[in-house]
C-alpha cells in the first residue's frame, strides 16, 4: 500500500512540475506506460499477498 501510494505521488509531482512549467505534458505521458506497468504489477503482487494468506490460514 505504502509503494502505491507513492507511485501516485509521483504521478503528481510529474503533473504539478508539467503545471509549473519545469517540464513539459510530453515528458509526463512518456511516464504514465512506466507508472502504469508498475501499478500493474503492484496489484498482482498485493493479490498474490493474499492468496498466500488465505491459503495460511485454510480459508
Amino acid at each position: 500500500e505504502i509503494a502505491y501510494g507513492s507511485l501516485l505521488e509521483v504521478l503528481n509531482q510529474l503533473i504539478l512540475a508539467s503545471d509549473l512549467g519545469f517540464i513539459s505534458i510530453e515528458e509526463v505521458n512518456k511516464q504514465r506506460p512506466s507508472i502504469e506497468e508498475l501499478v500493474n504489477k503492484l496489484y498482482k503482487l498485493r493479490l498474490s499477498q493474499l492468496n498466500k494468506n488465505k491459503k495460511t490460514l485454510n480459508i
